[in-house]
């Protein structure tokens, strides 16, 4: 599951920097703004998963 957020996250901070670079409208910049932030944010949560994840095994 980590490893499907961390790829999923990846693919869409690239899409966002690619709106952003190639942007010829407001709105492609805007979508690429929402797209890096939604790619960031699924970055952090595979960071978190990843976190959790060492917790529980060193606990066992």
């Amino acid at each position: 599951m980590k490893i499907v957020i961390y790829i999923l996250a990846v693919v869409q901070i690239a899409i966002g920097l690619l709106f952003i670079v190639e942007a010829p409208s407001t709105q492609r910049l805007m979508l690429g703004t929402i797209s890096f932030g939604l790619g960031s944010i699924c970055l952090g949560i595979a960071v978190i998963i990843g976190q959790l994840d060492a917790i529980r095994f060193n606990r066992s």
